[in-house]
């Protein structure tokens, strides 16, 4: 009996320590290695439709937006759609040097505060002292006008 109790024990502290490390590493924002990006791509959309591109190159600010997104914290909102269920929000696609694959984020404003929504794993809110960076960095992206539905920026090569 004692060496029954002793091995159920021994499975529930591996059990829960297993439990601990998943949950955490589920806390924060999924983000690429910087040096495997060739850019990020930003797309402005209002209601069903592209309306700006901006496109960030330099290694620099790539780096410096990726630390951004690392620094966000999970909230207890939901990701549940590709897309964030907003009429204005920023679409964010990484490309990848080697690869040409792409990964997607979006970025919302809500009561004041903005949030990354990575599709069906979770919404983290961006540290506000991360803003004024974040506005630099967007600044000095290439920007062009678009126009493009939604779902076209899902499907094509930007």
């Amino acid at each position: 009996m004692n060496r029954l109790i002793k091995e159920i024990t021994i499975f529930s502290i591996i059990a829960m320590t297993l439990i601990l490390i998943i949950s955490r590493n589920n806390r924060y924002l999924k983000s690429p290695n910087p040096e495997e990006l060739s850019s990020i791509i930003l797309i402005d959309v209002i209601g069903e439709e592209g309306t700006q591109k901006i496109t960030i190159n330099q290694q620099v600010d790539i780096n410096n937006f990726l630390d951004i997104f690392k620094n966000a914290k999970m909230t207890n909102k939901q990701s549940i759609s590709q897309i964030p269920r907003k009429t204005k929000f920023t679409t964010v696609l990484y490309k990848f040097k080697s690869s040409g694959n792409k990964s997607f984020r979006s970025i919302y404003e809500e009561n004041g505060d903005l949030y990354i929504d990575q599709p069906f794993v979770g919404v983290f809110k961006i540290d506000s002292n991360d803003l004024s960076i974040l506005e630099q960095i967007i600044r000095r992206g290439n920007k062009k006008e678009i126009s493009v539905l939604v779902n076209d920026i899902l499907k094509s090569d930007f």
